[in-house]
């Protein structure tokens, strides 16, 4: 888990909850978001305007990547990393999580939040602007703007359906993947 304020990382044991170990791998700059993508770690530091690859044993850094400005949020489709990039100019950036290779970077709404991959597109709200992008995963190509109620947050992939929390207006909108 990210401890942002403290700059760390902490590790706990999946069985119990146990301490496993406290990690600062960019000591001095804040940590945002964290993800795991079945080998590595990955953490966002905004003020680095980087994604970091870490070594899930130790939390040694691996490789620092250029992320766009100010990344926020991580996901991850499979092959790639996404990083929210939380500017005036509002974008996503993709980078091939197998060398941190830039792969592009895609505008979408103001101050873009979380994302969800549903095996071809990812999904990313953006707060400010009220909607919800659908990015093609493969190459960053829009596939549709949704209008969520009101400063869409959190999304989730059900396996059939997307699901955004609107916390301005306590709702979760039920958008269909086909949309």
């Amino acid at each position: 888990m990210v401890n942002s304020t403290a700059s760390t990382i902490t590790k706990l044991r999946a069985s119990d909850g146990g301490l496993q170990g406290t990690f600062t791998p960019a000591p001095g700059y804040s940590l945002a978001d964290i993800l795991f993508d079945g080998t590595y770690i990955w953490v966002a530091s905004p003020n680095l305007n980087s994604v970091l690859k870490l070594q899930p044993s130790d939390g040694a850094v691996l490789a620092t990547f250029a992320a766009g400005s100010l990344p926020e949020q991580l996901a991850f489709d499979g092959a790639n990393i996404w990083a929210t990039n939380f500017t005036l100019s509002p974008s996503v950036t993709k980078l091939r999580a197998s060398d941190g290779a830039l792969l592009g970077t895609f505008m979408v709404g103001r101050r873009p939040n979380q994302f969800a991959f549903d095996g071809t597109n990812i999904w990313v709200t953006c707060v400010e602007s009220g909607n919800v992008y659908k990015l093609r995963a493969r190459d960053g190509a829009a596939r549709g703007i949704v209008f969520a109620e009101s400063s869409p947050n959190d999304i989730v992939f059900d396996g059939s359906n997307m699901w955004v929390s609107c916390p301005a207006t306590g709702s979760v909108n039920k958008i269909l993947r086909g949309h």
